[in-house]
């Protein structure tokens, strides 16, 4: 029995030793995932605001950008009132204005 206690002892070790670090990287990628695309939409909607409009150059680069970090699912954009909201099918949900008060 004693055996088996040791061969338990040192299978739970290595499962551990290489199953902890991995489920930590996992969710440091999917926080690295979310800041990424944070910073990618903020910086599309400034550049649909700073262009006047939308334009299809602009909504493919933001696209090619999102897929560095992987497929970025189905986005969705809706403008209302001067406000483009993006939304991603995995939850993601950002908006910023793209016209002025007046205008």
């Amino acid at each position: 029995m004693d055996v088996f206690g040791r061969i338990t002892a040192v299978l739970l070790s290595i499962a551990l030793f290489f199953g902890l670090p991995c489920v930590y990287y996992r969710m440091k990628k999917e926080d690295l995932t979310y800041l990424y695309t944070l910073q990618e939409t903020a910086r599309f909607i400034d550049r649909v605001r700073d262009n006047g409009g939308l334009t299809e150059k602009l909504y493919g680069d933001y696209l090619d950008r999102l897929e560095a970090f992987g497929p970025p699912g189905q986005v969705k954009l809706e403008e209302e009132d001067g406000w483009l909201t993006v939304r991603i099918s995995n939850g993601f949900v950002y908006g910023g204005r793209i016209r002025n008060e007046d205008g």
